[in-house]
């Protein structure tokens, strides 16, 4: 259950900042804007890694290569997917001119991304986010297999693509 905090607007700058650093793990309502801040604990699950394997075959492991999120044809994992740029895995094209839009949805793989899909990197298990932003990440290292878990075989995923 979220704090609630009293919507004042005589508090200073200060006072509001020192209220959501005490309370932001557990959540509140912001005292100045009344908007949720709460940290929230991110992980990588199977789903979105299989996402990630097919944005890496869908470009051949080409960072420069960018791909909206609708071609990959994902039946799953997709909603999560804006998710690994906390483990700078992947990044996102800018928006154009399409203000209407909250995101571009045009993604590439980072080098960084490409080295857990091949195995070669290990990241946190976690990623605690703040309003949007990575705040910290914790928990033991994790490798796409890991994270693959028990319903998607890596091997097989990976079997029939070739760089």
């Amino acid at each position: 259950m979220l704090l609630k905090t009293n919507y004042d607007t005589n508090m200073t700058l200060r006072e509001a900042k020192d209220i959501l650093n005490e309370n932001y793990v557990k959540g509140l309502l912001c005292p100045c804007c009344k908007g949720v801040v709460k940290q929230y604990r991110r992980s990588i699950y199977g789903k979105m890694a299989v996402a990630l394997i097919k944005l890496y075959q869908f470009t051949n492991g080409d960072p420069a290569m960018f791909v909206h999120i609708n071609d990959l044809g994902l039946t799953s994992g997709g909603a999560d997917f804006a998710k690994f740029v906390f483990w700078g895995l992947i990044w996102e094209q800018p928006k154009k001119d399409n203000l209407d839009k909250r995101t571009s949805g045009v993604w590439a793989i980072t080098a960084k991304g490409v080295s857990f899909v091949t195995r070669k990197l290990r990241v946190p298990k976690y990623a605690h986010v703040v309003m949007g932003e990575l705040t910290a990440h914790s928990g033991a290292s994790v490798d796409i297999v890991d994270v693959l878990g028990k319903h998607f075989s890596y091997a097989e995923i990976m079997s029939d693509f070739t760089i």
